[in-house]
């Protein structure tokens, strides 16, 4: 069979039509594709300048209430602000988050209000708690200044403290949140009754092993040491040879529920007693819970996450921010601005008023204006029609005087 150079090309042609049919359609996407990356480009440019002034104007706030409880200003404050940005640099924290930690430190301890440095120290201890145990910042400053204060401990104990207070939750069976709700119950008592932080710890983890948790914990616990402490038998007395040895002796000497109530009462016997069935927990964290370093090595384990690294690079941005807006001078500046609008808005609106309502005026004008200009070009056009039908009709009439003799 015979094939005419026709056919051929219009082999050629049908082959080739879905391609560059294709091609065309691939060039859309892709041209779409482009349009759609420059959008998401830059919405994240948007996202991410609102988030940095977010944190310009929360940082200015914290540093106001920060100002506010310590009582200073001008170049005294300076050394809190710097210790802010310093501690935010070193734990990768958001100089803003630093900020409301301190400032509630401060209200917890306001013996650290004089001392940028003291402040400091106990401010690194709480967001390494936080980051230990997977608390909020918040939360972790609240629990640690607790603890402290219970003990009557200074700044430089706070690492020491957040260190028990890791190892307590990781050995433990109550987490860092329960174990300070029972110090708030029965830590004066514990302290008062010559406990370390480290043994009340252990104590606390023994009521939580038989399932007394948090506040109610704290409670049996300052009620069984404090009438093991009236005991005339010094074996058994905390004050005398111990908590921790107290309670192994109280147990080892196998005493009945009936004479645990003849000793202590009968509320005091059920505290007492449901201590001495997790004997084995007090004896087995007993002084080992200050484990150095414990603490900063769970925050090293949690920071492997996505979302502890997201957060990290956020702050990141969010201080490069602040920095960049103090250092330029920018975020006095906005701050003159704002003030400069809210002492002036009576004067503002009627500015704007006036604008808004010369800018209607003109729309009307300009309305008017358009719409009478097409009125007129509308009826030149039917004129101009007119005259071209009168004129055919006089060729017609001509034409039609010509045929006829007169």
């Amino acid at each position: 069979m015979a094939f005419s150079a026709s056919i051929i090309f219009k082999g050629v042609d049908q082959v080739s039509k879905p391609m560059r049919s294709m091609d065309n359609s691939i060039n859309r996407v892709s041209k779409s594709l482009g349009n759609f990356s420059m959008l998401a480009g830059g919405l994240s440019i948007a996202t991410a300048v609102y988030s940095g002034l977010n944190a310009v104007k929360d940082y200015d706030s914290a540093i106001a209430s920060l100002k506010a409880i310590t009582g200073l200003a001008g170049e005294e404050f300076v050394p809190f602000r710097k210790e802010i940005q310093k501690i935010g640099d070193g734990t990768k924290k958001s100089f803003v988050e630093v900020g409301k930690a301190m400032q509630l430190i401060g209200s917890a301890q306001p013996e650290l209000l004089g001392s940028a440095e003291s402040m400091g120290k106990v401010t690194e201890s709480a967001i390494l708690l936080s980051k230990a145990s997977g608390i909020d910042l918040p939360t972790s400053a609240s629990a640690l200044t607790t603890a402290m204060n219970q003990f009557g401990a200074s700044a430089d104990e706070a690492r020491k403290y957040v260190d028990i207070l890791s190892t307590s939750e990781q050995k433990g069976t109550a987490v860092t949140q329960q174990v300070v709700d029972a110090l708030i119950n029965g830590g004066s008592a514990a302290k008062t009754l010559g406990l370390s932080f480290d043994e009340t710890n252990a104590i606390i983890q023994a009521y939580a092993k038989a399932g007394v948790m948090g506040s109610k914990a704290g409670t049996q616990m300052a009620s069984a040491l404090s009438k093991m402490a009236k005991d005339t038998n010094k074996n058994f007395n905390p004050t005398v040879v111990g908590a921790t040895k107290a309670i192994d002796n109280l147990a080892k000497a196998n005493l009945s529920y009936k004479q645990l109530i003849e000793k202590f009462d009968e509320e005091g016997a059920k505290n007492v007693a449901t201590l001495l069935n997790q004997n084995h927990v007090v004896q087995r964290l007993s002084g080992n819970l200050h484990v150095l370093g414990n603490a900063q090595k769970q925050a090293d384990e949690r920071s492997k996450s996505i979302a502890f690294r997201i957060d990290e690079l956020t702050a990141t941005f969010q201080n490069l921010f602040i920095t960049g807006s103090e250092t330029s001078g920018a975020l006095n500046a906005f701050g003159y601005v704002l003030k400069f609008i809210t002492d002036n808005m009576g004067l503002l609106a009627t500015i704007l008023g006036a604008v808004v309502t010369y800018y209607g005026a003109m729309k009307i004008i300009t309305t008017g204006i358009t719409a009478v200009t097409w009125l007129m070009n509308t009826a030149q056009a039917v004129n101009l029609a007119l005259q071209g039908k009168a004129l055919l009709f006089l060729k017609g009439n001509t034409a039609a005087l010509v045929a006829i003799p007169l």
